[in-house]
């Protein structure tokens, strides 16, 4: 039932999550679902290439006409920690943490993850799916393989998906992977068409007639 929102999409909702984060209708929107990484898991994975890869998508963002990046942080981040890695750059609005992130979703253009859960809800909504992992990063392993998703490995390649944002240029990637986003939801996700909620209904109704 978690997805049947990303699926069921009601354009007016759409509308007024725009004009509250006061987004302008010609800009394209790349939602970050931003990361923390606590301090045990340091000997497997070293903190300074999320600071890297979080630099690289503000830098990005920064250096993009036409781009709004929306920073949606993890609940148990340090917001501030990470606003200071995006300093002064433009075109970054920062969301509550409490915010939903399916409403964020709903919204965006393009969605860029570490490896967050959430990216299975971002290819369930048929958006450009982005998990830059530069060398060293094992946190997103899962969707690597998948064949889903575009990797950037350097701060040039998350700039020029970017300019394909920018330009317009990324609903022929999602078309292209149509079937491989397809064949990778159908080990994850039931039947992601919307009727998740209406199933279930049924179910009960049916349970509710037996006799026991």
């Amino acid at each position: 039932p978690r997805h049947d929102s990303l699926i069921n999409v009601d354009t007016d909702e759409v509308n007024v999550i725009r004009k509250k984060l006061k987004i302008p209708k010609s800009s394209y929107i790349v939602l970050l679902a931003s990361a923390y990484q606590s301090h045990e898991y340091d000997s497997f994975s070293d903190p300074q290439l999320l600071y890297d890869m979080k630099k690289s998508v503000f830098e990005a963002a920064d250096k993009s006409t036409n781009i709004v990046l929306v920073v949606k942080p993890h609940p148990s981040e340090n917001v501030e920690e990470t606003k200071s890695i995006a300093g002064k750059n433009k075109n970054i609005i920062f969301t509550s943490k409490k915010s939903d992130i399916r409403e964020l979703i709903l919204i965006c253009d393009a969605f860029i993850s570490f490896g967050s859960t959430s990216t299975v809800d971002a290819l369930v909504a048929r958006k450009l799916v982005v998990c830059p992992i530069f060398p060293g990063w094992i946190w997103s392993n899962l969707f690597k393989d998948s064949g889903v998703v575009l990797i950037p490995t350097t701060s040039k390649e998350i700039f020029e998906i970017f300019q394909l944002v920018a330009n317009n240029k990324h609903q022929d990637i999602i078309t292209n992977n149509k079937t491989r986003r397809e064949d990778f939801l159908s080990n994850w996700i039931h039947i992601a068409n919307g009727m998740s909620s209406h199933r279930i209904s049924e179910i009960v109704i049916s349970m509710s007639k037996l006799n026991y």
